[in-house]
């Protein structure tokens, strides 16, 4: 059993950043807000925060042009990254995207060890999941929860 939540959900419906991760074979999934405004959280500003809460290092590394947190220790690795719509009265989140930063996608073998946590849920992926789609379609939600 682990020592952490292996998932955390937000409070709200609306958009996240998600990253997935792995400690040993235990699998993590957590959310970060996106603001578009500020541009909100980062990628690694939510694996910062995973680091915190377990209590381990991460040093400075350079993915293409970026500067991204990764961890010291090798028993905690990331899984994936990308973008979430979490719907709470559904009880359905949908996943894509991928995270520039780290140049890594959703892990779909991850989100369905996550979904057996919670049977209740529908964690769905979506290969054409597109943020900007909810500003240009405003029956995006209506849509991709009939797919």
């Amino acid at each position: 059993m682990s020592r952490f939540p292996q998932i955390i959900l937000p409070g709200k419906s609306e958009e996240y950043k998600i990253m997935q991760f792995l400690v040993g074979n235990e699998p993590y999934l957590r959310f970060a807000p996106v603001n578009t405004d500020t541009k909100g959280f980062y990628h690694y500003h939510i694996l910062d925060r995973f680091a915190l809460e377990t209590d381990t290092k991460t040093k400075t590394i350079k993915i293409r042009d970026f500067d991204v947190s990764a961890f010291v220790d090798e028993n905690y690795k990331i899984s994936g990254a990308g973008a979430c719509d979490v719907y709470l009265e559904e009880k359905i989140a949908i996943f894509g995207s991928i995270s520039a930063g780290y140049n890594i996608g959703v892990n779909v073998n991850h989100l369905n060890e996550m979904a057996k946590l919670m049977p209740d849920w529908k964690f769905l992926h979506n290969t054409l999941y597109n943020r900007r789609d909810r500003d240009i379609f405003p029956e995006y939600k209506k849509y991709i929860l009939k797919q």
